[in-house]
């Protein structure tokens, strides 16, 4: 009987041995690539059989068995008083007011409709950190951008002297695949600090919104570039304005674009309505008043009636690209009787770009050999027209010059035109100039003022060192005109340094 109990006991201790050395570590998962291995269950977790409600509705409703696999210990059960399993994705909640609290949910009323992590999206951050040194020999009203319609008349003597960190900029990239439908959910959120104080006054600049688009299959929607301009043109100055004829709007839209081929698209959409107008009152005009939203009975008002309506087809080639954008707007002024006049404006704006010697090489982009420097200079342009459109002028947006009215004419629209041309030349890999003139006009209601802007002129030339990668270092010289309706002029001259840095 003793040796049968001694027998009995090695016996058992084998197979405790035995199962020990074959159960796997603690709560280990499976190596990537292996199959066949179930992890060990966590003494905290129970294995249930899902309830009716739960059940895949393409499974039957019976619950499908539990087995152990050869050589696994059972799971231990579940302690009804341990805490539940912490989850690493919940928010930190804590009375300490240096401790982040979580996201509030308050006026978030999209959130809770789909559940998700969004653990497919793909983040980035980019923007550039720059500080910008201007010099003006003449008076100039814009001490951080060269805005040729702020120069004075009659204008005195006067120098200025700015250092400027408001140029810097900070956006935010999400992309998010949608297989199902075959399309990326891509949206930007996009900031700069060209707003409120100028480098003059202060040293503090507010944030400005520049972008807050949704961009998914054929839809654009939210704040972004106005369909009737194009980025594309924008020469690198290192003025922030640029050409005072340039159209450039950045605001609310809602567009839709079409393929029509592999280099040809077609974009139409409706946009921020705004009537940029002045009228007579009280003896004098009276320019854009308010924001143009209606709350006051019995006083003159400019009406936003109807958005703005813009299109453009654009060619992209080997060599350069073109595109022809149209506009349609409804302008509309309101007595103090609550007359209403109207007006429709509309205009046309042709832009492109060339690379000249790439196309005389026939050296065609994503080809074998790469371009010479010479092979990357480049030739910018645009001309724009139309009654009505001033307001996408950059350089007289806001001076009431879409339309006017005065007892004696009525309401009438102003044809305006904007235009420039740059060449962009590049001297080795690491150095270019870009030379940029152009102007703008506007042809005047004889009733208006005798100040009243007329017309503009500007030219700029610099050098751009590339030092290194993302670093930017350039200086440039700008010089400007500006004439009102009974001929006078001013003129400024300025030179301005910039150093950026891209991340």
């Amino acid at each position: 009987m003793v040796k049968s109990t001694k027998r009995a006991w090695k016996l058992a201790l084998a197979v405790g041995l035995g199962v020990a050395v074959s159960a796997p570590a603690f709560g280990q998962l499976p190596a990537p690539g292996e199959t066949g291995k179930t992890p060990m269950p966590s003494p905290s977790e129970t294995v249930q059989a899902p309830s009716k409600s739960t059940v895949d509705p393409g499974m039957s409703s019976k619950p499908p068995a539990f087995t152990i696999p050869p050589g696994e210990a059972a799971p231990a059960p579940k302690d009804p008083k341990a805490p539940a399993p912490k989850d690493p994705n919940a928010p930190v909640v804590s009375n300490d007011a240096n401790t982040f609290a979580g996201f509030p949910t308050v006026q978030d009323a999209f959130s809770a409709l789909l559940p998700g992590n969004f653990k497919d999206t793909k983040y980035k951050w980019y923007g550039f950190v720059r500080l910008d040194g201007i010099y003006d020999f003449n008076p100039i009203g814009s001490t951080d951008d060269f805005v040729t319609s702020s120069i004075p008349i009659p204008q005195g003597k006067g120098r200025n002297f700015v250092l400027t960190p408001r140029y810097t900029r900070l956006g935010f990239d999400t992309a998010t695949p949608l297989p199902e439908h075959d399309t990326t959910i891509k949206t930007r959120i996009e900031m700069d600090f060209f707003n409120g104080n100028t480098s003059g006054a202060f040293g503090s600049f507010p944030l400005r919104l520049r972008f807050a688009w949704i961009d998914v299959g054929p839809f654009l929607v939210g704040q972004a570039a106005s369909l009737f301009m194009d980025y594309d043109v924008f020469p690198n100055v290192l003025d922030y304005e640029g050409p005072p004829g340039m159209v450039l709007m950045r605001q609310p839209i809602i567009a839709y674009r079409y393929d029509i081929a592999d280099n040809l698209r077609l974009s139409v959409g409706v946009e921020q309505p705004y009537s940029d107008i002045q009228w007579v009152e009280g003896g004098g005009f009276v320019v854009n008043p308010g924001t143009g939203i209606i709350t006051t009975a019995g006083v003159p008002k400019n009406i936003q009636g109807l958005p703005d309506f813009t299109a453009n087809l654009r060619y992209k080639g080997e060599y350069g690209h073109l595109q022809v954008a149209g506009i349609l707007r409804k302008l509309e002024f309101q007595t103090a009787a609550e007359e209403n006049s109207i007006e429709w404006g509309y205009g046309i704006n042709v832009t492109g770009s060339f690379r000249p010697w790439a196309y005389m090489h026939q050296l065609a982009p994503g080809g074998d050999c790469e371009p010479t420097p010479m092979e990357k200079s480049r030739v910018l342009g645009q001309f724009a027209c139309g009654r009505g459109i001033e307001r996408y002028i950059q350089d007289i947006n806001g001076f009431g010059l879409d339309a006017s009215w005065d007892p004696v004419n009525g309401f009438q629209a102003m044809q305006t035109y904007g235009w420039f041309v740059a060449y962009e030349q590049w001297w080795t890999d690491k150095l270019a100039s870009v030379f940029t003139y152009g102007g703008s006009w506007v042809d005047l209601n004889d009733t208006l003022p005798a100040d009243t802007y007329k017309s503009a002129t500007y030219f700029a030339a610099n050098l751009i060192w590339l030092p290194a990668e993302r670093l930017g270092l350039g200086i440039e010289f700008l010089y400007g005109t500006r004439e009102n309706k009974d001929g006078n002029k001013g003129k400024a001259c300025r030179i301005q340094t910039g150093v950026q840095y891209r991340f």
